[in-house]
């Protein structure tokens, strides 16, 4: 049986070997079973806080009945103020990572934007033989042949006319891409124009 007695009257004169002996681990584990398994931790902190609160207020202590209440008082305070804390740095750190992300996509949409912007500005800036060329081959998707046909021109032609408006394209936008990755951009821009 605990001597609660004794432990106050030894408390209160600054020896808190007995204390520590008989009450600390019931605190301790008052304290973590407020905190749950994920906080248990930080147990420990919320105990030693409320004992140095109490220990530094023990001359406005008048009973030992006041002693155990601002005692268990004190760390369920001090636990409830971590688990808190914790819930508010989780909801913190969700809305921070939610919000990046929002972020990063705003910034990659604007970047598609720019790129879309030049890439339209660059077709539109293509002599009549060339845009046209553009919207046969990319817009309605068709074959080398069918244009050559379409346009009474040799397949020679169009393949050297295709050649020049994607080096046109990028001499406009100033990029030093292969023709693959360029072919790949302008895909995207038609299937974009068909879109929107």
């Amino acid at each position: 049986m605990t001597d609660y007695k004794f432990i106050y009257s030894q408390f209160m004169m600054g020896r808190m070997e007995p204390f520590y002996k008989a009450l600390y681990r019931r605190l301790l584990l008052y304290s973590a079973n407020i905190l749950g398994d994920r906080l248990s931790f930080l147990a420990e902190d919320c105990v030693q806080n409320a004992v140095l609160s109490i220990y530094m207020r023990r001359s406005e202590i008048v009973s030992i009945d006041q002693w155990r209440g601002w005692l268990i008082t004190a760390v369920r305070n001090n636990s409830l103020m971590q688990l808190r804390s914790e819930q508010q740095r989780a909801k913190y750190e969700e809305y921070h990572i939610h919000t990046q992300e929002e972020t990063e996509e705003i910034h990659l949409a604007r970047i598609e934007q720019d790129v879309y912007t030049q890439l339209f500005t660059a077709i539109d800036s293509l002599p009549d033989k060339y845009r046209e060329l553009f919207e046969l081959s990319f817009s309605k998707g068709l074959k080398n042949a069918e244009i050559a046909q379409l346009l009474d021109i040799a397949e020679i032609t169009v393949k050297k006319r295709k050649a020049k408006m994607l080096a046109l394209i990028r001499q406009q936008l100033n990029l030093n891409i292969d023709e693959t990755l360029l072919i790949i951009l302008l895909n995207s821009a038609s299937i974009s124009i068909l879109t929107h």
